[in-house]
């Protein structure tokens, strides 16, 4: 092998230290991950050795999944008649992720396995799981604060699918699956961006990414669980930090998201992005994060 830059120096020690933290928190073993891969290739990569694990997890928690009905929705080609078996199946998934009680580090499979407990990365990552299994079209969204997913439909509509708003009746999905109207898209820092104006949707402004975008999600978790992160810390963040610290300081430091997905980076950085961002803020946190 021919000897290492600089810059491919420091990407290597990036990458080491997030292959370290990714075995530890989600499990599996990905590829080496090599200093003259693409940010795809090794996001690609790390999607790969996630699978299986979000598999186990799924398992672990029991989740019940309708075969008979993935077996119809594989079968049928009416995309009327399948845009219901794609509805029902989500609607099925969303109403067991709801009744996970809500935990700020619940995006690694080990941890949600361990606590039966998840936030909205980890409901993303177990529910597009699940719609890739039943060959459902669908995006990784991330607006301000949170992520969720977006469904394009056999009939051609659009649907959001988020298990994050917990409602007084489990079986109320109102809020959880609904059809988004009027949406329109654009793009903003070569992100893809709905705009919408919905009350079911805090939100106005929401990119949309491939499923495998999970990955970049889950490594912005890993992140937050430095001190320095701006997140308020409980007692699991710590926990998990004290046990992968010189790990989750490099990825800080070299910030392996942004080395993930630099489109992402360049909308975070956007004057759209930033005015959305301060009006959620005031919206979900007036007190701070």
């Amino acid at each position: 092998m021919p000897n290492l830059s600089e810059l491919e120096t420091k990407k290597q020690e990036m990458l080491l230290a997030l292959q370290n933290v990714w075995q530890n928190l989600v499990g599996g073993e990905p590829k080496q991950l090599s200093p003259y891969d693409s940010a795809e290739e090794i996001k690609s990569r790390l999607y790969e050795s996630l699978k299986p694990e979000i598999d186990k997890t799924i398992q672990a928690l029991g989740l019940i999944v309708d075969e008979n009905l993935l077996t119809d929705l594989k079968q049928e080609l009416d995309p009327i008649k399948r845009t219901d078996l794609e509805l029902k199946f989500i609607s099925g998934i969303i109403i067991q992720l709801k009744q996970l009680p809500p935990m700020k580090c619940g995006s690694f499979p080990k941890t949600i396995a361990e606590t039966r407990k998840i936030n909205c990365v980890g409901q993303t990552m177990i529910a597009g799981r699940l719609m890739e299994k039943a060959n459902i079209k669908f995006y990784y969204a991330n607006p301000a604060f949170h992520v969720m997913s977006i469904l394009e439909t056999s009939d051609g509509r659009t649907f959001c699918a988020d298990a994050g708003n917990v409602t007084d009746d489990p079986n109320d999905l109102a809020d959880n699956v609904f059809e988004i109207k009027g949406a329109s898209l654009t793009q903003i820092s070569e992100t893809q961006v709905l705009k919408v104006n919905q009350p079911e949707l805090k939100s106005k402004l929401i990119p949309i990414y491939p499923p495998n975008e999970i990955v970049t999600g889950i490594v912005e978790n890993m992140e937050t669980l430095h001190p320095n992160s701006g997140i308020k810390q409980d007692e699991s963040i710590a926990k998990l930090y004290k046990e992968n610290q010189a790990a989750i300081d490099i990825i800080n430091e070299h910030n392996a998201s942004g080395f993930l997905t630099p489109a992402k980076e360049a909308y975070y950085s956007s004057a759209k992005y930033q005015t959305e961002r301060k009006r959620m803020l005031k919206l979900l946190y007036p007190e701070g994060l």
